[in-house]
């Protein structure tokens, strides 16, 4: 697992009711088990910023994401696992132990 961040927030920033807006957002899925998001948006709060998160296995949608961040506008892409992870077992919950229970 690789995770590092950086980000400068906005000094003045007054959290309200619109903080954070999406322009444009698609998310399709690649296999049976993997989607990808890329997603435009703008997060008054923070103006400045990276993000990359690489984690393929041992949390729930583990995966690989990045994000990037300048005044406010901020561009993310992911590539995330659609399950959830089983810490009993440190695999991923099967379709049977899904259907019709809590994860946990």
């Amino acid at each position: 697992m690789i995770y590092s961040q950086i980000s400068i927030t906005n000094p003045w920033f007054k959290e309200t009711i619109n903080e954070f807006h999406t322009y444009y957002c698609k998310e399709e899925k690649i296999t049976q088990h993997t989607c990808y998001c890329f997603q435009v948006s703008r997060y008054r709060s923070k103006l400045l910023g990276y993000s990359i998160d690489i984690s393929w296995r041992g949390k729930d949608h583990a995966g690989f994401d990045i994000e990037f961040t300048l005044l406010g506008l901020v561009v993310n892409f992911h590539i995330h696992d659609t399950r959830h992870w089983n810490y009993a077992t440190n695999n991923w919950y099967t379709k049977e132990e899904t259907t019709g229970k809590q994860y946990g």
